[in-house]
């Protein structure tokens, strides 16, 4: 009788800790179960480039990832929260190498500004005030980001040769509406 009341508190005990396990998944677990739930997971091969976990607050992580799909080759700025011990993908911001579109910036806090170059004469990328994080992905392929505070910073690129181009973004909707007219 001992030994199955012992039985049954060492189920109880490790069931209870693998149910606790469980619902503190590891962010790069939970990135990879998201992606691969996608059904179509299949005809649109990822990768992921690179993470950070505890960017803004203690618990949130953001994550470059690349991903082809139908539009082509594209790279994707994803940011997530952890609550009650569960990560939640925010929101996402990404571009096409080789894009018009410079850089683009998440409309929900925290802002992240970001944006993918070919141009290795880009030497440093500046929001506002503070210097972007640019992250080698591949031959000439960088991205770049910043988290901000604010939505309407200014990002300026510098050049090896120490010249500044400030660079707007582009409202890729509006431009189509002018090549139309």
């Amino acid at each position: 009788m001992m030994s199955s009341i012992k039985f049954f508190c060492i189920l109880f005990a490790s069931v209870s800790f693998v149910a606790g396990c469980s619902q503190d998944q590891s962010f790069e677990a939970f990135f990879h179960n998201e992606m691969e739930s996608h059904e179509d997971r299949d005809d649109r091969p990822y990768s992921l480039v690179y993470h950070e976990l505890d960017i803004v607050y203690e618990h949130d992580a953001l994550a470059i990832f690349e991903e082809t799909n139908p539009n082509g080759e594209q790279i994707f700025l994803a940011y997530f929260e952890k609550e009650n011990g569960f990560w939640n993908w925010r929101h996402t911001t990404g571009a096409e190498w080789g894009d018009p579109v410079n850089w683009s910036v998440a409309s929900d806090f925290p802002y992240v500004y970001a944006g993918g170059t070919l141009d290795e004469m880009i030497s440093e990328i500046h929001v506002g005030d503070e210097k972007a994080e640019i992250i080698k992905v591949e031959d000439e392929k960088r991205f770049w980001f910043s988290v901000q505070n604010q939505e309407d910073l200014d990002v300026k690129f510098v050049m090896e040769d120490g010249t500044e181009e400030h660079v707007e973004w582009l409202d890729i909707d509006s431009l189509e509406r002018e090549n139309e007219s």
